[in-house]
């Protein structure tokens, strides 16, 4: 089976892949860069609801904006939450699915608190 992925990835399909005797070959097809801190804190200090898709963009946001200062925080995912925890920010809400739809409802929700 080949795995087209990026360099930060979640490995659980591959790992099940290969329980069930499969043979895995990954290819990192694409790299993630992320922006600096300063890049990010500038970003998040123009936001009320910051929507993040990604453990490793969740730590760089806890890492670049302080405590007391950080929007409203909508995690896409449980693992995304639970990255965003682990890193000191407890995301506002997790939406209830990843698609468009649940992401504004989600969005929608944290706006109507202000």
């Amino acid at each position: 089976v080949l795995f087209p992925c990026g360099d930060l990835r979640r490995d659980e399909l591959p790992a099940r892949l290969e329980d069930e005797d499969l043979v895995v070959e990954d290819v990192v097809c694409y790299r993630s860069v992320l922006a600096s801190e300063a890049a990010a804190r500038a970003a998040a200090e123009r936001a009320q609801v910051l929507v993040v898709a990604s453990p490793s963009v969740a730590d760089l946001l806890a890492r670049a904006c302080p405590p007391g200062v950080r929007p409203m925080m909508l995690a896409v995912g449980p693992t995304t939450a639970a990255a965003a925890r682990a890193s000191g920010w407890a995301p506002t809400a997790v939406s209830t699915r990843p698609d468009a739809a649940s992401l504004v409802a989600g969005v929608r929700a944290l706006l109507s608190t202000l």
